[in-house]
């Protein structure tokens, strides 16, 4: 979608959801927008819009969330937005807003997440956010705030990711920053901080996933009321291995007011919820050896690629940049997951190792590759792609190598999907384990890919041959079929 915005959207004063988010819409926003009465979610992000954020929003009272990050706009944040007392979400990072941040939005209390990175920004860090009590995640990267750091920030119980690096921030660590029981993501890195780090945190913050970065500083000493000052990373530990469920099934819920990942049995017994943050949790896979559990989630920002075990513990992002990373793909032998990224501007295929290692590019091109699905072998990557100037579904080698496209209708062909090869669970940790060599052969065929396409006027699942041939519709009826997934027998 590309064009402006128009004014008349203004006029639906019964709207109570409004998404434009990742398309190619130009212009300044307009101030009827302002008219939405009813509206609690709006949603502008990645575009191309201009000018400044107009006050006319502020009359939004029943807004919740304002998401207008990765944009080009520019000037102050009107003060008038101070006004959105029921906002919970609020990012705005990736502009060129400038000017200090208003006192007017110390209202707005009920906030989780409070993105303003990237940005032009100046003035101090804002004590009044220690009033937050339901805050959960601070972006103020990259801005040119100056000045000290408030203790008042230490009252925030339930901040978990807090980032704060490459502004122009000087003096000490206050020792109540150390009350920050959940924080687990910190950078403070391009400032002038010095001191120690408050040792409350030692045992807290994540090191091994690129989320933390304290600028070499140490932590202070045991009779400082700390732990340590041996070490600024804290010693490994064994991660947990839980105990097996067979056929569980994982999937996505917002019974709880969100959307998060939750496990079932195969009958739908022991719905269990294994992520619970305010953040927007999608796209589950199981690792082969039924393990662990790759997801997408912006819990820190923006959407990243994480892991898990299949019990919820040890949580851990594998990527971490400005733009989305999403839908993890794992390989046959569950030591690579292919996933797609908008860090080069649009869509393309990356594959990384397991651990979130040697993340690279398998695709190039000015469109948008997406949803990537391994061959049963590991050998090929199906994926799909609008470098046709519509959806359809292509293959390449695991490198990257030979793309072809295989799908070629004027609908939407998409979501590709490989049969399963998957490591039996009972044998996939036993030391007894017979010394069997060969891989587990599918009752099925491998060389057939299911997928949803558009062709006869609503989505149905097909299924094709690995190069294309024998295109045959599975599902007929007037209902949406779609996202296809094999069994693993």
């Amino acid at each position: 979608m590309s064009g402006e915005i128009p004014s008349s959207l203004g006029d639906l004063s019964q709207l109570t959801s409004l998404d434009l988010e990742v398309n190619q819409l130009s212009g300044q926003i307009p101030p009827a927008l302002g008219n939405l009465s009813q509206l609690t979610s709006l949603r502008l992000a990645i575009n191309q819009l201009s000018g400044q954020i107009p006050p006319a929003l502020g009359n939004l009272a029943s807004l919740e969330s304002l998401w207008m990050d990765r944009n080009d706009l520019s000037g102050p944040i009107p003060p008038e937005l101070g006004q959105l007392y029921n906002l919970k979400h609020l990012e705005l990072a990736g502009n060129r807003l400038s000017g200090e941040i208003p006192a007017s939005m110390a209202n707005l209390t009920n906030l989780t997440r409070f993105a303003l990175g990237d940005n032009q920004f100046t003035g101090s860090l804002p004590a009044w956010l220690g009033s937050f009590s339901e805050l959960t995640h601070i972006n103020l990267r990259r801005n040119r705030l100056s000045g000290s750091l408030p203790k008042e920030l230490g009252n925030l119980a339930k901040v978990q990711s807090f980032y704060i690096n490459n502004n122009q921030l000087a003096g000490e660590i206050p020792q109540e920053w150390g009350n920050m029981s959940r924080l687990f993501a910190w950078k403070i890195n391009g400032n002038s901080i010095t001191g120690c780090v408050p040792a409350e945190l030692e045992g807290r913050l994540r090191f091994d996933i690129g989320s933390t970065d304290i600028a070499g500083l140490p932590f202070c000493e045991a009779s400082q009321g700390s732990i340590s000052t041996a070490a600024t990373t804290p010693e490994p530990t064994a991660a947990p291995t839980p105990p097996q469920t067979p056929l569980q099934i994982a999937f996505l819920s917002d019974r709880d007011g969100n959307q998060e990942v939750y496990v079932m049995n195969a009958d739908g017994s022991g719905q269990t919820r294994l992520t619970d943050n305010s953040a927007w949790e999608e796209a589950p896979s199981w690792s082969p050896d039924g393990r662990r559990i790759a997801f997408q989630s912006d819990r820190d920002g923006n959407v990243e690629v994480y892991v898990m075990y299949a019990d919820g513990s040890d949580q851990t992002r594998l990527t971490d940049n400005p733009a989305w990373d999403q839908t993890p793909s794992w390989s046959p032998d569950g030591r690579r997951i292919a996933f797609q990224s908008r860090r080069d501007g649009n869509g393309e295929i990356y594959v990384m190792n397991a651990d979130g290692s040697d993340q690279t590019r398998l695709t190039n091109r000015s469109v948008n590759d997406l949803d990537p699905s391994w061959s049963p072998d590991g050998r090929r990557i199906a994926f799909a792609s609008n470098l046709d100037g519509n959806i359809e579904v292509y293959v390449m080698n695991a490198d990257g190598s030979d793309q072809t496209r295989l799908t070629e209708s004027p609908a939407r062909d998409a979501r590709p999907s490989w049969p399963i090869s998957s490591i039996p669970r009972s044998a996939s940790n036993s030391s007894t384990a017979p010394a069997a060599t060969s891989t587990p052969t599918p009752t099925r065929t491998p060389l057939q890919i299911t997928f949803h396409s558009e062709r006869d006027g609503n989505e149905e699942v097909y299924v094709m041959n690995s190069d294309g041939s024998g295109q045959t519709r599975l599902t007929d009826n007037p209902a949406l079929d779609a996202v296809s997934r094999w069994s693993p027998d």
